[in-house]
C-alpha cells in the first residue's frame, strides 16, 4: 500500500515537472526580437561595401530616402554601374512606389526607369542614361505631389491625397532649397516651404478646409516656380557644355526635358502652343535644341516666377 502510494507521488512528480518545463520554453522564445535587433545591427552600408548590390538605406526605409541614397550613388565619379543599377531594381520599396505612380496616373515610369538603366549597363554614355534613371524617379515623386494637390484643392478632407502629397513632399522640398541657393536667394524659398508645410499640418490637425486648400495653392505655386527654375538651371549648363562637352551637354539637355515634363500640364494651361514648342525642342539632339526660343517662351509664360531672379543668373 505505500509503495503504491509513493509510486503514485513520483508519478504525479513527474507530471508536474513536465508542466512546470513548457511554459519555461515558451518564455524562452517569446522575447524574440532579434529580427528588429538584427536589422539594426546588419549595417546596409557594410554589405554595400563588399557586394556593391545592396542599397545603402535601410531595407525599412522610405521610397524617399531610398531615392535620396540613388541620387548619391549617381553622383560618384566614377559612377559604379552595378551599385547605381541596384539602387532602383533591388529596392523594392522604391520599384513599388513608381509601379503605383504608374498605375495610378496611367504613367510607365518604371518602364522608362528600366530602359534607362539597361544602357547604363551598356556602357556607352552612362551620365545622361543615369541623369534620366534618376530624375524620373523624381518625377513619380513631382507627379504624385502636384496631383494630389489637385485633389486637396477639390476635396480638402480626402485622407488619401493628404498621405500622397506628404510622403512626396520632402524631394520637393529639397529640390526647392536647391533652386533656392542657385537663385542667390539662400535659404528663402525653403523657408517658405517650411512655412507652407506648418499651416498645412495646422489646418489638417484642427480640420480647416479652407486654410487646407490655402496650403495647398501655395505649394502648388512654389512648386512651379521651383520646376521653372529647374529648367532655366538645365539649359544654362546646357548652353555653357554644348560644344565642349558632348556628355555633360547630353545630361544637362535629359535634366531639362524631364523636369519639364512634370511641368508642361501647368505650361499647357497658360499657352499651349508654347508648351508644345518646348517639348518638342528639348526632345531634340543638344546641337539642334533653340535655347533662345525655348528661354524665350519659358520668359514669357512664367513671369511671375522668375521676377525675383536675375537676368544673368536666368541665362537671358
Amino acid at each position: 500500500m505505500i509503495r503504491t502510494f509513493s509510486l503514485t507521488l513520483l508519478v504525479m512528480g513527474i507530471v508536474l515537472a513536465m508542466g512546470c518545463e513548457r511554459p519555461a520554453e515558451t518564455e524562452q522564445k517569446a522575447p524574440t526580437p532579434p529580427q528588429t535587433t538584427q536589422k539594426k545591427t546588419a549595417p546596409a552600408k557594410t554589405v554595400e561595401k563588399t557586394t556593391s548590390k545592396a542599397p545603402l538605406a535601410k531595407a525599412d526605409a522610405s521610397p524617399v530616402a531610398h531615392y535620396n541614397e540613388m541620387v548619391k550613388t549617381r553622383k560618384n565619379r566614377p559612377l559604379n554601374v552595378e551599385t547605381f543599377v541596384s539602387s532602383y531594381v533591388q529596392v523594392p520599396s522604391l520599384v513599388s512606389y513608381v509601379k503605383a505612380t504608374d498605375e495610378r496616373y496611367a504613367t510607365q515610369l518604371d518602364r522608362r526607369i528600366r530602359m534607362a538603366l539597361k544602357k547604363v549597363q551598356g556602357g556607352a554614355d552612362l551620365y545622361p542614361d543615369a541623369q534620366m534613371a534618376e530624375k524620373t524617379v523624381q518625377r513619380a515623386f513631382l507627379l504624385t505631389f502636384f496631383k494630389s494637390l489637385e485633389q486637396l484643392a477639390s476635396e480638402p478632407m480626402n485622407i488619401k491625397a493628404q498621405t500622397l502629397m506628404l510622403d512626396a513632399a520632402p524631394v520637393v522640398r529639397n529640390t526647392t532649397a536647391r533652386r533656392s541657393e542657385w537663385a542667390g536667394k539662400g535659404s528663402e524659398y525653403a523657408d517658405r516651404y517650411d512655412l507652407t508645410m506648418k499651416n498645412y499640418l495646422n489646418a489638417v490637425e484642427k480640420k480647416l478646409s479652407g486654410d487646407i486648400q490655402k496650403a495647398a495653392g501655395d505649394f502648388k505655386a512654389l512648386a512651379v516656380k521651383t520646376l521653372v527654375l529647374s529648367v532655366f538651371y538645365e539649359l544654362t549648363g546646357l548652353e555653357t557644355s554644348r560644344g565642349k562637352n558632348d556628355s555633360k551637354a547630353r545630361e544637362k539637355l535629359t535634366e531639362a526635358l524631364v523636369y519639364f515634363e512634370s511641368l508642361m500640364d501647368e505650361h499647357k494651361s497658360r499657352n499651349s502652343d508654347g508648351a508644345s514648342i518646348v517639348m518638342a525642342q528639348l526632345s531634340q539632339t543638344t546641337d539642334n535644341v533653340d535655347l533662345e526660343l525655348v528661354k524665350t517662351i519659358m520668359k514669357q509664360d512664367f513671369k511671375a516666377e522668375i521676377q525675383d531672379v536675375t537676368p544673368k543668373t536666368l541665362g537671358l
